[in-house]
């Protein structure tokens, strides 16, 4: 089984924990990521990580806090080291409950609340380490993330040459679309919008 492989597993196996723990099945995300912050797709599937991302609502601090020791306590000890915190950033809308990172592998686990910009939610982000991967690799999701479709074996691959058409004609980038890297895998990814919830 290939390294990518097995960094999808890991993260199938753990997000679908980490969503049991909060009491949802929902996965927002699940796919492999460029590790860059370049926009164009062959370059982003050069050295890739695969990410997992799923949220959920919350109606106050108290219960954002709750929900991270709740996911502390089903992950921490098992695959995961790490500890609680409520560090907030100056300038960011961002705070985060937990980080660890996996026994084994690089993996990272960032828990994080928002109350800003007219939402309140928990955010869990989980990302293998970046691999270099051979010419030409497409980039892939996994059959758990919302834009996997079909069956074949090519089903959760990234269609490069669309999304590089797409750019050069103008039109709208198709729906599978790898989400390009703007700063440090830190950073809090943005929230799905409502019409994928």
């Amino acid at each position: 089984m290939s390294e990518s492989n097995d960094s999808r597993n890991f993260l199938e196996e753990q997000v679908t924990a980490a969503a049991d723990a909060l009491g949802t099945r929902r996965i927002e995300r699940l796919a492999e990521v460029g590790c860059t912050t370049n926009a164009d797709p062959e370059a982003q599937a050069k050295v890739t990580q695969w990410e997992a991302y799923t949220s959920l609502d919350v109606e106050s601090d108290e219960q954002a806090d709750e929900m991270a020791r709740d996911l502390a306590s089903a992950l921490l000890g098992n695959n995961w080291h790490g500890e609680l915190t409520s560090q907030g950033v100056t300038g960011e809308p961002f705070r985060t409950l937990l980080q660890a990172t996996s026994h084994e592998g690089g993996y990272r686990l960032r828990v994080s609340h928002t109350d800003e910009y007219g939402e309140n939610y928990v955010a869990i982000t989980m990302t293998s380490p970046c691999q270099k991967n051979p010419e030409g690799h497409q980039m892939a999701r996994s059959p758990l993330d919302p834009g996997y479709a079909g069956s074949d074996a090519d089903a959760g691959k990234y269609d490069v040459e669309a999304e590089r058409k797409a750019r050069a004609d103008g039109t709208a980038t198709p729906v599978a679309t790898p989400t390009a890297r703007t700063d440090s895998a830190d950073t809090q990814p943005s929230r799905p919008s409502d019409s994928s919830r």
